[in-house]
């Protein structure tokens, strides 16, 4: 009787189990009719890192015993292949403007291992590049020239994307709020982040506007700044957009520039005379008798109004309001006035 063992092939960090084929048996009878248990004798040890590596180990079976049969057994050869090792770009994604750091990725290791079982080396190919016109926003390829050796791995590149995107633009205000002055007063804008020399072109592409009228931006270092002249108290719109552009997104400015009113006291020893005196007006400004209203009531429930040309004595309530809207309010606008005898 013959007992061969079969041949079997495996991958590197796999385990091996094993299998024969007999010749010999009479009378249709087969393995149960043999005594004793069947064994496999194998270098090939997953556990032995000097006996598990690519290469041919005999297999080598016994185990039987028989008073019918005389056994002779066969070696057989377990052969270890190399395990695919898959080295992929990774995919990246970076503004317009940045370097590109582009990384592998090695997938299959056995055993724990890594890159420290390889040698040779890997080339990345990308047409990608910041000292050239290979740099406007878009889809690059990128592809691996790969030379990596191993004793126990066989290796399959795979190429990866490398995407460029818009840069955003980012913006900034000097102030947002300010108290009127009876000066011009002056607000930047300044629209930054800016790659390469691309402010000449950009300074043309952004549209900004304050209370609809447009305003030319000026170049400062690598920045655009838009000066903004604001004078009475009120709000002021501020737009800015870009219009279309391959590399570079602004997000949508629409924002107001404040110019709070400057606050004036009323001197109410002026008042009985119908003619105010006020302190706080700035830079020579004027309030005429035409610009404002008195008003005079004998209760504190501002109900019953009285003249005020024909006051008696005793106390009155007081509103003084501005007629149009200026650039001042009235501190002491409402308050008690004490009329004499």
């Amino acid at each position: 009787l013959t007992v061969t063992a079969v041949n079997k092939s495996v991958t590197y960090g796999s385990s091996a189990s094993y299998t024969v084929n007999y010749s010999g048996f009479v009378y249709s009878e087969n393995m149960s009719a043999l005594g004793g248990t069947l064994a496999f004798s194998c270098d090939y040890n997953t556990n032995d890192p000097l006996n598990r590596n690519v290469g041919e180990y005999t297999i080598v079976p016994s185990g039987y015993v028989s008073s019918n049969y005389d056994i002779t057994y066969v070696p057989g050869t377990l052969t270890v292949d190399t395990k695919e090792l898959v080295v992929s770009i990774i995919d990246t994604e970076i503004s317009y403007g940045e370097e590109a750091l582009i990384e592998t990725s090695i997938v299959g290791f056995a055993y724990g291992e890594d890159e420290n079982v390889l040698g040779g080396m890997t080339n990345i190919l990308c047409d990608y590049d910041t000292n050239t016109q290979n740099r406007e926003t878009g889809v690059y390829d990128v592809t691996l020239d790969g030379h990596l050796t191993a004793n126990n791995y066989h290796f399959r590149y795979v190429d990866g994307k490398l995407t460029v995107n818009k840069r955003e633009l980012s913006s900034v205000f000097s102030s947002k709020s300010t108290a009127y002055t009876g000066l011009d007063q002056e607000i930047t804008l300044t629209i930054s982040n800016i790659a390469y020399k691309d402010i000449d072109v950009l300074i043309s592409k952004i549209n900004c506007q304050l209370d609809a009228e447009q305003i030319i931006g000026a170049k400062v270092d690598n920045n655009i700044v838009y000066t903004f002249v604001v004078h009475d108290a009120k709000a002021y719109d501020v737009v800015a957009t870009i219009i279309e552009d391959d590399n570079y997104s602004l997000s949508p400015i629409e924002d107001k520039i404040v110019v709070n009113p400057a606050q004036l006291a009323v001197d109410k020893n002026s008042i009985a005379s119908g003619e105010l005196s006020f302190t706080g007006l700035l830079n020579e400004d004027v309030i005429t008798e035409n610009d404002y209203t008195i008003q005079l009531f004998s209760d504190k429930q501002y109900e019953n109004e009285v003249i005020l040309n024909n006051l008696e004595t005793g106390i009155y309530y007081y509103v003084i309001t501005l007629n149009n809207p200026t650039n001042y309010t009235i501190s002491n606008g409402t308050g008690t006035l004490e009329v004499a005898s």
